[in-house]
């Protein structure tokens, strides 16, 4: 990493917005595509921010799932033994999640990519120098029991 790089590293981990003009998103099948941030998710990042707790009642397709994954990530990448908690209707819904912050992951320059994967796998993904983790449950009564983390995301609560 040269200079410039570990001085925008520095400036990332104050401006979640900046880390998203390195984002690309890719559904199965295509090509990976640059992130738009769309006006609508720009408030949701914002209440992301100030907000503990959100309640958010939404139509499909509408770019939210991605918008948790990359924030799930981001705070891994950014904050030392940070954990992420995705609980949704079902395990294959709680992965699918999971996956999308590790396509993100995998489309970002790879001078931002200097940690060891670790855990990695398609219901845990951290990075072993952070002590950082992302995990994946389904919804049930006792999902993250005894877990202490530091955001928890619960897509699909209405199933």
């Amino acid at each position: 990493m040269d200079k410039e790089q570990i001085l925008e590293a520095g400036r990332i981990r104050n401006d979640p917005f900046l880390f998203l003009k390195y984002v690309k998103i890719q559904e199965p099948g295509q090509l990976a595509l640059d992130y738009e941030l769309w006006p609508h998710l720009i408030e949701f990042y914002k209440a992301l921010g100030t907000y503990k707790f959100i309640d958010l009642i939404k139509s499909k397709q509408i770019g939210i799932s991605w918008a948790l994954a990359i924030v799930a990530l981001r705070e891994i990448m950014t904050l030392p033994g940070w954990s992420v908690l995705e609980i949704s209707k079902g395990m294959v819904e709680a992965q699918e999640l999971l996956a999308k912050s590790k396509i993100v992951y995998n489309n970002l320059p790879d001078w931002m990519k200097v940690y060891t994967l670790e855990p990695n796998s398609s219901e845990q993904f951290g990075f072993k120098e952070m002590r950082s983790v992302i995990q994946a449950f389904p919804s049930t009564e006792t999902a993250g029991i005894g877990k202490t983390v530091g955001r928890v995301i619960h897509d699909e609560s209405d199933f």
